[in-house]
C-alpha cells in the first residue's frame, strides 16, 4: 500500500489491529500509528483497546482506554467486553456503572455484555437492575436482550423469571428456545425441557440446531429420561440430518450410563459415526465405576491409559471398580502400579554453574 503511494488512515490501522494475533504485532501497529500521527484517532484507540484485550493484556487495554479524551460508546463496549473476555467480571461491572454516570447511554450490545457478566457470577441484583433499565428505556422488544435475560435468570437460580421473560417475548428465534431449554436443564427439569423442545418442533418458522439438541439431551441425561433422550438423539440424525458432535455423544452415553444401560452405551461409543474423545471415555468410565461393571471398565481404562498413562485418576477409578467387584488383589495391583509410575517420574531439578 505504501509502495503504491497510498497513505494509511485510521481505518487502515483499525483493520490491522483487529486482525493482529500476536502482542508484538499490536505493538508494532501502535508504533506505526504513532509515526503517522494517528495514534489519538478514536478508531485507532478503540481498536487498540480491543486488540490488547484479545491478547489478555488488560492493564494495557485499560490504560489505552483511560488515555482516550473523548470516549464514544464503542470505547466503553470495547473495555467492558474485554473484561468479560478475560474473566474480570467485577471490573466490567464497574466500568458499566461508570458508563451510566457519563453522558452516553448503553446500547443493546452493551446491555447484552452486562447480562452475560451478571450470569457468569450469578449476580441477581445487578441482573435485575439491568432488566429494570431495559424496561425503563423501552428495549424489552429486543430479542437478543430477551435471550440474555432468560440465561441470566436461569444462571441466578430464578427459573420462573426465565419462563416469564420467554413468554413475554413478542418474537423468538432458535436462540430463545435454546436458552429456555438450557434453563430447564440447569434446574433439573428434564420433562419440561423435553416439552419445550416438542413445542419448538411444532413451529414452522423455528428449527432446532446443534445447540438445541445438546441442551435437551443434557436435560434428559440429568433427569434419567432414557426413552425421550434416545428418541431425540435418533431424531437429530433421521429427521434433521445432523451429524452428532462430541457433546451429543457425551450426553447420550452419560444418559445410558447413568441408567445402567452400559452395553448400549458401549455400542454407541463403538459405532462408526463417533471418533471417541477422552471426555466420552471418561463419561463411560464413571458409569462403569458407579455400576461396578468390571468387564467394560477394564476396556475403557485401556483406552484412557493409551493417552493418559500418567493420570492417577484412571488408576484410582479402575482400582475402585476392582474393589467393588471384590477383586481386592487386582485393586491392590493397580494401586501399586500407580505408585510405581509416580516414583518413576523424575523430579524437577536445576543446576547452577559455580
Amino acid at each position: 500500500m505504501q509502495r503504491a503511494g497510498e497513505k494509511p488512515d485510521e481505518f487502515t490501522f483499525g483493520s490491522l489491529l483487529a486482525s493482529s494475533v500476536f502482542i508484538e504485532i499490536v505493538q508494532m501497529v501502535q508504533a506505526l500509528a504513532y509515526k503517522n500521527g494517528l495514534i489519538f484517532k478514536i478508531q485507532v484507540s478503540n481498536a487498540m483497546v480491543s486488540a490488547y484485550a484479545k491478547q489478555g493484556q488488560m492493564s494495557l487495554a485499560y490504560q489505552t482506554f483511560q488515555d482516550i479524551n473523548y470516549k464514544n460508546l464503542i470505547s466503553w463496549n470495547a473495555i467492558i467486553s474485554g473484561f468479560l473476555f478475560n474473566g474480570m467480571v467485577n471490573e466490567g461491572l464497574e466500568q458499566f456503572h461508570e458508563l451510566l454516570m457519563s453522558e452516553l447511554r448503553p446500547d443493546v450490545y452493551t446491555l447484552s455484555i452486562i447480562l452475560s457478566l451478571c450470569a457468569s457470577i450469578s449476580s441477581l441484583r445487578d441482573g435485575k437492575q439491568v432488566h429494570s433499565y431495559i424496561l425503563k428505556f423501552g428495549l424489552s422488544h429486543q430479542m437478543c436482550l430477551g435471550n440474555a435475560l432468560i440465561t441470566m435468570y436461569a444462571k441466578c437460580g430464578v427459573l420462573d423469571w426465565s419462563v416469564r421473560v420467554f413468554d413475554a417475548m413478542i418474537e423468538k428465534d432458535t436462540v430463545s428456545w435454546n436458552a429456555l431449554i438450557s434453563a430447564y436443564a440447569q434446574h433439573g427439569q428434564g420433562k419440561e425441557a423435553v416439552d419445550c423442545f416438542e413445542a419448538m418442533q411444532d413451529l414452522s418458522s423455528i428449527k432446532p440446531d446443534q445447540a438445541t439438541f445438546t441442551a435437551v439431551l443434557s436435560a434428559c441425561s440429568h433427569a434419567g429420561l432414557v426413552v425421550d433422550g434416545t428418541r431425540i438423539f435418533n431424531s437429530m440424525i433421521s429427521n434433521y440430518g445432523f451429524i452428532p458432535e462430541i457433546d451429543h455423544f457425551s450426553c447420550i452415553i452419560d444418559l445410558l450410563g447413568r441408567a445402567g444401560y452400559l452395553d448400549e452405551a458401549e455400542t454407541v461409543i463403538n459405532s462408526k459415526e463417533i471418533e471417541a474423545h477422552p471426555n466420552i471415555w471418561w463419561t463411560l468410565f464413571s458409569s462403569c465405576a458407579a455400576h461396578g461393571n468390571l468387564r467394560l471398565g477394564r476396556i475403557v481404562a485401556g483406552y484412557l491409559l493409551e493417552t493418559e498413562q500418567n493420570n492417577p485418576s484412571v488408576y484410582v477409578l479402575l482400582a475402585s471398580i476392582y474393589a467393588a467387584a471384590g477383586q481386592w488383589e487386582e485393586a491392590a495391583n493397580v494401586r501399586e502400579l500407580m505408585n510405581r509410575i509416580r516414583e518413576a517420574k523424575i523430579p524437577g531439578c536445576s543446576w547452577t554453574n559455580s
